[in-house]
């Protein structure tokens, strides 16, 4: 055996690229995309003329919702007492036009 044999190296083969692998869902991805219907959905309300009370009641139950699932997943008393009372907050500003109407 030569000295030159006896020096070389073997080198690992290249990992392929991450993007040759077929992406998976992930619970981030889905909670991303959830955040962006919800914008795309506040956009067109928001254009629609809808007054601003209006729009910060539905935003109130839009993120109310979330906040009292995380709540009850993690059972955390916190954040579901909050999540609730952001949505019946919301609930009650949406129905204040229904109860006392404008003329």
């Amino acid at each position: 055996m030569s000295t030159d044999e006896s020096k070389a190296v073997s080198r690992p083969q290249p990992k392929p690229w991450p993007q040759s692998q077929p992406r998976r869902w992930s619970p981030e991805a889905g909670a991303r995309a959830r955040v962006r219907g919800l914008l795309a959905v506040l956009t067109c309300v928001a254009e629609g003329g809808m007054p601003g009370a209006r729009r910060l009641a539905l935003a109130e139950v839009a993120v109310g919702v979330p906040a009292a699932a995380w709540g009850v997943r993690r059972r955390s008393v916190v954040w579901a007492v909050v999540g609730a009372v952001l949505m019946v907050h919301g609930a009650l500003e949406l129905s204040y036009e229904t109860v006392f109407p404008r003329d």
